[in-house]
């Protein structure tokens, strides 16, 4: 079961969209050493940090599972995807 889940609703074209998240998640990730792939409209994060985030047409499905070291920081992971994913959203 993921440590961090979020379902982030939005009204933007799912593709623009995934550009903008994907410039957002590579900065974001490599904060946490983790790496970014992106498969078709999934974005699978793998390190410390593993987890998917899914760009969907009405919302963002994000599950995110923590290793040992990155527990304690749960709740500023959880803080700042949500803010990336604000930003991204506004500047589609």
């Amino acid at each position: 079961m993921a440590d961090i889940h979020i379902k982030f609703k939005h009204d933007k074209d799912a593709q623009q969209l995934k550009q903008h998240i994907a410039d957002t998640m590579k900065k974001e990730a490599s904060k946490f050493r983790t790496q970014v792939l992106w498969k078709a409209d999934v974005c699978h994060l793998s390190g410390p940090v593993t987890g998917t985030l899914h760009v969907q047409p009405k919302h963002i499905d994000v599950q995110i599972s923590l290793g040992l070291l990155t527990k304690p920081f749960k709740g500023e992971i959880s803080k700042n995807i949500e803010i990336a994913l604000r930003k991204a959203v506004k500047a589609c």
